[in-house]
């Protein structure tokens, strides 16, 4: 009978122009593979086909394997496939006068025909359920093919039967196409207490979308983002007081135009004249009424002075004037000697959180914040990252009432995260 042949090319094309010159050429299987590289790396897809050629001489009087195992009544086409395809191994190695039919040089090469089938078997095992009956069926009229052909005296050609039902059966299963399929996943439905954690979720993240830090979360169980937000409020350290006392004295530290302001507003609060305002290192946003230092010892003098004034002071301690660096020591030797009350740093709400941090850490000691550009900002609450009190935020007392307003307004214009777009659906 005709022995299967393999043929690799790159070329899809090529390769069936090549079966295609083989007279009685059956194609029995084809299939893609990858060959050479390194490592996994830099491999070529090459297209293999199994085929039958039908001019290649029979081995007549030579015993079938696969057909002794149709014979016997193996109602397995498994079991059928796989003695067929050793059969064939078999002669391949045994037989001499095939090898005159293969063609010298870089022609296909004798396949492991097995080899191919039992590929073919591992994915088969994944859609018994879905052929059995086929193969029954194909199994049967196999063995009546087998029964017939040995009952008719042909015993001095080549026993086609089985080899033809493997074939058969190759090629059926082949031309359904059948793959195996996993088994679609069953929705369950979230119960109370995963509705309640998926929203729980998205509000979280509507929370840190506006800056809120990952240590501050909402005890309990709020509902809204505005209820979540109130009871974060309450965990934050309350306003900082201000120093109202006769002769004490607060430092607002920072960018000097931010500075200033904040001194303005102070003294208002604390209803002083604007000439109670003293500078240091502000080279502008003053009137020229306005006390001037810029020594540690014009510092410590001062500090004597304002000792027996009868109503506190504010005073401002520019940090980007000119020549300061990042780690100048200026403003932390003016802090030492002035001995202050109460030392505010005055924070942009649009910094990064590292900024802020870089800022507190030139100087001796921070008792308070003042923030400013809030309304500007897309986040304003990571000035919480900071955990000291807030004195003044955009010009005003930071109260609840003014944090909820700023920060809702926040969330209502930003696009809402979901935590599960089908959860519960």
């Amino acid at each position: 009978m005709p022995e299967p042949l393999v043929c690799e090319d790159t070329s899809l094309v090529r390769l069936m122009e090549t079966v295609n010159r083989t007279p009685g050429a059956r194609i029995l299987y084809q299939d893609t593979v990858r060959r050479g590289g390194v490592l996994g790396f830099f491999t070529r897809e090459v297209h293999r086909v199994a085929y039958l050629a039908g001019d290649q001489p029979d081995q007549a009087g030579q015993p079938d394997q696969g057909a002794e195992a149709a014979e016997q009544g193996n109602a397995d086409p498994i079991a059928s496939l796989l003695a067929a395809a050793e059969a064939a191994e078999a002669r391949l190695r045994t037989s001499d006068g095939d090898n005159q039919s293969q063609p010298d040089g870089d022609g296909p090469a004798q396949p492991d025909f097995a080899s191919v089938l039992r590929r073919y078997v591992a994915a088969a095992d994944a859609t018994e359920a879905l052929i059995a009956g086929t193969n029954a069926t194909e199994t049967k009229a196999a063995g009546t093919k087998a029964a017939g052909t040995k009952a008719a005296g042909t015993a001095t050609t080549e026993a086609t039967a089985p080899e033809a039902t493997a074939t058969e059966l190759f090629e059926a299963a082949a031309n359904r196409n059948v793959t195996a399929t996993k088994p679609i996943a069953e929705v369950t439905p979230l119960g109370p207490r995963g509705r309640d954690a998926r929203n729980r979720l998205e509000l979280l993240m509507q929370l840190r979308q506006i800056g809120v830090p990952a240590s501050l979360n909402p005890a309990g169980n709020p509902q809204s983002p505005y209820e979540a937000l109130e009871d974060i409020l309450d965990q934050l350290p309350p306003p900082a007081e201000l120093p109202s006392g006769a002769g004490q004295l607060i430092v607002l530290v920072g960018d000097g135009v931010a500075a200033v302001r904040a001194a303005r507003t102070v003294s208002r609060l604390l209803r002083l004249r604007l000439s109670a305002i003293v500078a240091a290192g502000v080279e502008s946003g003053l009137s020229s009424s306005v006390r001037r230092i810029s020594s540690p010892a014009e510092a410590a003098l001062l500090r004597e002075e304002l000792a027996g004034a009868a109503t506190p002071t504010v005073l401002v301690v520019a940090t980007d004037g000119a020549g300061l660096e990042p780690d100048d020591p200026w403003p932390a030797a003016m802090i030492a000697a002035l001995r202050p009350d109460a030392v505010w740093s005055v924070l942009d709400a649009r910094w990064k959180v590292e900024d802020c941090r870089a800022q507190l850490a030139r100087l001796p000691r921070t008792d308070a914040l003042v923030v400013h550009a809030a309304e500007l900002s897309g986040s304003p609450a990571t000035v919480w990252e900071m955990d000291l009190p807030i004195g003044l935020l955009d010009d005003r007392r930071p109260t609840n009432f003014i944090w909820l307003g700023m920060l809702i307004r926040l969330v209502g214009g930003s696009p809402r995260h979901r935590a599960s777009e089908r959860a519960g659906a």
